[in-house]
């Protein structure tokens, strides 16, 4: 089954709709709990949030007047300047058509929905980025360390003869 990604929970992502499917199947004689576990596999749940939503997303689309020409695509995430300029056409042009794809994909997705996505892709690369710098950082600080012992093990062997 699939989990989520650096997630601590055990559960797996589909737990929920194996949930909705056993509480149909559970004896209920407390009708506040069988409302509860209808209410949390409902639809009417999900639309009811949408409906709940939309006001919000109207004035944040009101609010961000560069959506009228289109979402907009997010920065290369850089930490220093060792970062070619190539990267950063690569990054666009990749996120460019990675959002494309999810419109085709969803088409019911509006330009917040995009820009949203654009977000959670700069945040991805943001993440991946600092991940290998982590790791490459470990790497040489493991590396220099293990060559510094072996350094210091040979002359200590040296002023032993």
């Amino acid at each position: 089954m699939p989990q989520a990604l650096g997630c601590k929970s055990s559960q797996p992502i589909s737990a929920g709709k194996e949930l909705c499917a056993r509480s149909d199947t559970l004896d209920s004689s407390n009708p506040f709990a069988a409302f509860r576990r209808w209410w949390g596999c409902s639809i009417v749940r999900l639309l009811a949030a949408e409906i709940y939503i939309l006001p919000r997303r109207i004035q944040t689309t009101l609010l961000r007047s560069h959506l009228r020409f289109g979402y907009s695509l997010p920065l290369y995430p850089t930490f220093d300047n060792r970062e070619s300029r190539g990267q950063g056409y690569e990054f666009l042009c990749a996120c460019s058509e990675d959002i494309k794809k999810l419109h085709r994909d969803n088409l019911w997705a509006g330009s917040l929905d995009l820009e949203l996505a654009g977000a959670a892709y700069q945040a991805g690369a943001n993440w991946a980025i600092h991940s290998f710098r982590k790791q490459i950082t470990s790497m040489d600080s493991q590396h220099s360390s293990g060559s510094y012992n072996q350094v210091s093990e040979s002359s200590q062997s040296q002023n032993a003869l």
